[in-house]
């Protein structure tokens, strides 16, 4: 039997088949002495390094995400004195080994929580190399089996115990005045985790010897003989798929810090590159990726794949990391087997098979949540690779078995270093030249790169270029250079020819604030349509805008050709006051149902008084109303238009008054006003009647044959005139302070029974008055209010 670790024996001349070795008998267990002082140490040793290194693994998550900005200053921890960004590592720490992450928060008459079952692998494989780690550093004096699992559940009982304290004293909280949040990892099952881990990994060291200065896993020291089919399959596993998943995830984050930012890289990578590795390559070897959620008692669940419509071209990349994997895999496995002989064919497609279970198991994401507000609300979700994902894995190492007894081992030199296991004393190889391997080899290579290069090439160029979300790009940018036309083009929107007076490239190309930073925040690609949420910002308010698509046949034959749907235009309402005509203030109601002309952005249109709403365009847009003359100013309103969250909303600046489109009577209008209002005063004044019609000057007279009657002003009343209050366009005079008195003579009578001529005089009368006038065709004009 060949170790596999050793070197590969040169072919030719053949060399003598080692020595085999005897089997290490482990000591009988039954007569086992109890552990002593120093194992105990280093059970707690190494339970302590394996603690420390995932809690390193925490800390530079931690650093990663402050310096990104993730996380809270000021947050208190669970002792009640560190900041948040101290209990962090130990949070993060406790959920590599397999703590549930448990949040809870209240505010605002609500509470609830959340738990997030998340375990980052990075973090878990930390742990376990901490404790095996120390293990080789020092080993673990093993006597028998039992000792040798004693010692190893002893490690993990420690790591779980002092994992599950932590776990429970350190808890990353925030609050303020509407509440409080806190999160923490669940001691329970934190302690669990930590048992396994520890006892896992102490048992590896246990059963790790040393052979030629190199490590070697030796199973039978823990009672677990194990197929040397099976320990072969698992070293080139690990090594051929995992140097394929290195590459799967810093390609995983390149991309997210592409898309992202490299701050956002580096927190997911710290925490999750493995998981992210493990995913993606489930994923590119047409595995499926599951994802279910459910709230108020109802929801669903979808499988995505390579195969999915709207699958990026460049998830296509994940499946040849999976072909990159399985041909390391065959070169490793090639080794140490015959070609033609296929008894242990049956090892790797079991490790990639268990592989990919614990994978379903461990790399994704489950989540509950519960709401109580004014009612209670629960619902849960996850997202896992789909559990059948192991029957394709298994495909796949079956094919990594095809390849190490065949193709490689013909290309190598016809025959493999070492033997199989099975291989001795079997039936003679089966003959394989090396011209036939390289045909076949280059036929097979050929036709799967032809065609595998060709739908890679295609779903790498459809989603490219030809993906829903450029089209969807084509239309905003459009906005972005000012050009509605080129942005129509792509798409018209449903408007009324008298709506889109306002959407040309002449009036918007010069907005102001038009959209700006145009990216492309999600796609959701459902058979034959989607919807692409647009980001952009305006005027430094970020938002974004929806667009839905169709596909309707296909571009260059193969290509996919998505149409957009109509767009929505952001439609603004007006506040148009007491403006109910052109250029009218007061004008009555006769004229509620001429147009009203309003200037926008300098451009002149009419809307309509009973739907003053406009087609605007994301931009600032500035709106008034005409000039009216030196008696009346225009007020002018500011709209800012978004995206989605602006549609059948005028976003005006200020208070309601502030957004309100109305004329005010100017400074100029009030002098006019005082003028006229003085100058009839002075008619009123220079009557000869006692009570003149409309003035505030009146005295009761009696005799119907009073003479030479004029009125005497005592003091003349103080004329002010002031804006109205309520009715825009309306200006209140008042007369105050004035004081006047009738004279009048009553001449001698028999019929009256006056002996002579009486001049009498009428008691003061106060002169306080008001009147009203407005602005008609740009003049001041009294308003007759009876």
């Amino acid at each position: 039997m060949t170790d596999p670790t050793s070197p590969p024996t040169p072919p030719a001349p053949p060399a003598p088949a080692p020595p085999q070795q005897a089997p290490a008998q482990p000591p009988a267990a039954p007569g086992a002495a109890p552990l002593d002082r120093d194992q105990v140490t280093g059970a707690a040793a190494r339970a302590g390094i394996g603690y420390a290194a995932a809690l390193c693994g925490g800390i530079v998550a931690t650093v990663v995400g402050t310096l990104t900005s993730w996380g809270g200053s000021g947050s208190d921890g669970g002792l009640g004195g560190g900041a948040s960004n101290l209990a962090a590592p130990f949070v993060l720490a406790s959920t590599g080994l397999f703590g549930t992450l448990d949040v809870s928060g209240s505010g605002d008459g609500a509470g609830g929580g959340l738990t997030l079952v998340v375990t980052p692998l990075w973090l878990t494989l930390l742990a376990f190399a901490g404790v095996w780690g120390w293990s080789l550093w020092r080993p673990v004096r093993v006597t028998s089996v039992r000792d040798a699992w004693t010692t190893s559940l002893v490690t993990g009982g420690v790591l779980g115990v002092g994992a599950a304290i932590l776990a429970a004293v350190f808890r990353v909280s925030a609050s303020d005045e509407s509440g409080g949040a806190s999160i923490h990892a669940n001691p329970f099952l934190t302690l669990l985790g930590g048992l396994v881990i520890g006892t896992l990994g102490a048992a590896a060291g246990a059963a790790t010897r040393t052979v030629a200065g190199r490590p070697h896993l030796d199973l039978r020291r823990l009672g677990l003989p194990l197929h040397p089919a099976l320990r072969r399959a698992t070293v080139a596993a690990a090594l051929g798929y995992g140097a394929a998943g290195v590459l799967v995830a810093l390609g995983a984050l390149v991309w997210l810090a592409a898309e992202q930012g490299v701050g956002a890289a580096l927190l997911v990578g710290s925490l999750l590159g493995v998981n992210v590795a493990a995913l993606g390559l489930g994923l590119g070897g047409f595995g499926g990726l599951e994802l279910s959620g459910s709230m108020f008692g109802s929801g669903g669940s979808a499988t995505g794949s390579l195969f999915s419509d709207g699958t990026p071209g460049l998830l296509w990349l994940l499946f040849l990391a999976v072909l990159a994997g399985t041909a390391a895999t065959a070169v490793l496995l090639a080794r140490h087997v015959a070609p033609g002989h296929w008894r242990s064919a049956w090892a790797t497609p079991t490790v990639l098979a268990v592989g990919s279970l614990a994978t379903t198991l461990l790399a994704g994401g489950r989540a509950t949540v519960h709401v109580d507000a004014l009612v209670s609300v629960s619902g849960s979700g996850h997202a896992i690779l789909a559990p059948w994902t192991f029957v394709v894995a298994a495909l796949w190492g079956g094919l990594a078995e095809v390849l190490a007894r065949t193709i490689v081992p013909a290309l190598a030199s016809g025959r493999p270093s070492g033997a199989d296991a099975d291989a001795a004393g079997a039936a003679p190889r089966l003959p394989v030249s090396r011209r036939a391997a390289v045909i076949t080899l280059a036929s097979a290579g050929g036709l799967v790169l032809v065609v595998g290069g060709a739908v890679v090439a295609r779903n790498v160029v459809n989603g490219a270029a030809h993906g829903p979300e450029h089209v969807a790009l084509a239309y905003v940018e459009a906005l972005r250079d000012g050009k509605p036309s080129t942005a129509f083009a792509v798409a018209d929107p449903d408007l009324e020819k008298d709506r889109r007076a306002l959407l040309t490239d002449a009036v918007y190309g010069k907005v102001a604030d038009r959209p700006s930073s145009v990216r492309v925040r999600h796609v959701d690609v459902d058979g034959d349509s989607a919807a692409v949420t647009v980001a952009f910002d305006v005027g430094g308010t970020k938002t974004t805008q929806t667009l839905s698509l169709h596909k309707e046949g296909h571009e260059d034959v193969v290509f996919d050709h998505w149409v957009l749907d109509a767009p929505d235009v952001p439609s603004v309402s007006l506040d148009l006051g007491q403006v109910v005509a052109s250029g009218d203030a007061g004008a009555g109601d006769d004229a509620a149902a001429n147009p009203v002309t309003i200037l926008v952005d300098g451009h002149k249109t009419q809307v309509d008084p009973d739907d003053p709403r406009l087609a605007l365009l994301p931009g600032r847009w500035t709106v008034t109303l005409p000039d009216a003359g030196p008696y009346l100013a225009a007020s002018t309103v500011t709209y800012l238009v978004t995206g989605d969250e602006g549609r059948d909303t005028g976003f005006g600046s200020g208070s309601r008054e502030d957004r309100t489109l109305t004329y005010t009577v100017t400074d100029a209008a009030l002098r006019e006003a005082e003028k006229q209002e003085s100058a009839r005063l002075d008619v009123c004044f220079a009557s000869t009647e006692a009570e003149p019609d409309g003035c505030p000057n009146d005295a009761f007279v009696w005799a119907d044959d009073a003479q030479d009657g004029h009125w005497l002003v005592a003091t003349k009343p103080s004329v002010t005139a002031s804006a109205s209050e309520w009715e825009p366009g309306r200006i209140t005079v008042e007369s105050t302070g004035g004081e006047a008195s009738y004279a009048y003579t009553l001449p001698k009578s028999e019929e009256h029974y006056r002996t002579k001529t009486e001049h009498k005089t009428w008691q003061a009368t106060s002169l306080d008055d008001r009147a009203t006038y407005t602005v008609v065709d740009g003049k001041v004009v009294p308003v007759d209010e009876y």
